[in-house]
């Protein structure tokens, strides 16, 4: 079965049932053991944040995470929108979706993965980690890790989006 064949569960549904959960857009998924392993054999890009429920730095994160990962999905939206108003195919941002593993739950994931602490972000492209996030958890630091910019690029893209919509009009939203 892939990815989209699971149920589908926002993440606060998640403790409550225990069959695989994935992939609502602009949403975070939360990683079984079985669904991480299966999100490593078919590829695509991910950022991946290993929590632990006990951990303070871990909750405080979550909401920028959470609202991280539904701006980059309405960005992503908007640039196909763009495209498709100029003719062109969807494309531009790459396709990254984001997910949490709880480590005290999934122990052998987090042992498997070397993580030494929570929160603990990568990205995972191809079925492999490429990318530890040393940045700021903030919203923008999210975005700009999840874009495969230098961190703070996301400000400057904001810049470049803002003298788009002068030179094009607001209507080019």
């Amino acid at each position: 079965r892939d990815l989209h064949s699971f149920p589908t569960r926002r993440s606060s549904d998640l403790e409550k049932v225990q069959s695989p959960a994935i992939i609502v857009v602009g949403e975070v998924v939360e990683l079984s053991d079985a669904t991480f392993l299966q999100m490593l054999q078919e590829g695509g890009t991910w950022v991946v944040m290993f929590y632990a429920p006990w951990c303070t730095h871990c909750t405080q994160s979550k909401p920028s995470y959470e609202q991280a990962s539904a701006e980059y999905a309405q960005a992503a939206a908007m640039a196909d929108y763009h495209r498709a108003q100029q003719g062109l195919p969807p494309g531009g941002y790459q396709e990254v979706q984001f997910a949490m593993l709880d480590g005290d739950r999934y122990r052998s994931i987090v042992k498997h993965e070397g993580i030494r602490g929570f929160p603990t972000i990568r990205m995972y492209s191809g079925g492999r980690m490429v990318k530890d996030y040393k940045g700021d958890r903030s919203v923008e630091d999210l975005l700009s890790f999840a874009a495969g910019l230098a961190q703070g690029a996301h400000h400057e893209a904001e810049t470049l989006d803002h003298q788009c919509k002068m030179a094009y009009g607001a209507g080019s939203e």
